[in-house]
């Protein structure tokens, strides 16, 4: 006849066995916790690596006349680091600086995962170019309020508006920019609601009124 197993027995054994599940679990979970920042820390650095190649052109004041996109928002980036890469622009070739970038959002793709490095710019400090055109700042103030104000309140962004912040942009970047837009240069289509809102606040405004309204940016803090 079998020995029954005294209540003291099962319960200690059971006891032991929740022990033993408790503590691997938990090693089990360190072991993974430890995994992942690993594996951000490895990301990390490949971020800061690819940003190094980025800030050949896109660093204040860097002479290319590239905007710098160090603590630009992260919903903008993504916004036309995905423009790119789908080629809604950068298409056209008259568009030089844009082909160059599509070619380099190509190889971006390829190289660190987008939405970590999306985030990772947009944690970087903020970087204000100098001033690299020459305006009536006054006369700028005007133009702002009657034609770029409702989309960029005091110069600064509007996700709702899917409009970028400008303060600290480089002069001849946003002349650039609001010139293709009216000239035809920069890609529209009719799905694009701020695109065409954008062309069609600039369809009537000259190169001179273009570099007044980028002198009247400069006098704005962020």
């Amino acid at each position: 006849m079998r020995r029954p197993v005294h209540p003291c027995l099962n319960l200690k054994a059971l006891l032991t066995l929740v022990a033993i599940v408790i503590t691997v679990a938990g090693c089990q979970q360190v072991e993974r916790r430890e995994t992942r920042e690993a594996a951000e820390i490895r990301s990390i650095a490949d971020f800061h690596k690819v940003y190094a190649d980025c800030q050949i052109c896109h660093q204040a004041d860097a002479g290319f006349g590239a905007p710098p996109v160090a603590g630009m928002p992260r919903w903008y980036l993504a916004k036309q680091l995905a423009e790119f890469s789908t080629g809604k622009r950068g298409s056209r070739r008259e568009n030089g600086p844009e082909v160059a970038m599509r070619e380099a959002v190509r190889n971006l793709n390829t190289m660190v995962e987008m939405r970590g490095f999306v985030t990772f710019l947009s944690r970087l400090p903020h970087e204000r170019s100098k001033p690299d055109v020459e305006g009536n700042a006054e006369v700028g103030s005007a133009l702002f309020e009657l034609h770029c104000n409702r989309c960029h309140p005091g110069g600064s962004g509007s996700r709702v508006a899917k409009a970028p912040p400008l303060v600290g942009l480089p002069g001849s970047y946003i002349v650039r920019q609001a010139a293709n837009y009216r000239d035809g240069l920069r890609t529209v289509d009719d799905n694009d609601t701020a695109g065409l809102n954008m062309a069609e606040a600039v369809h009537q405004i000259s190169d001179e009124q273009l570099r007044d309204i980028a002198a009247y940016l400069v006098t704005l803090e962020r």
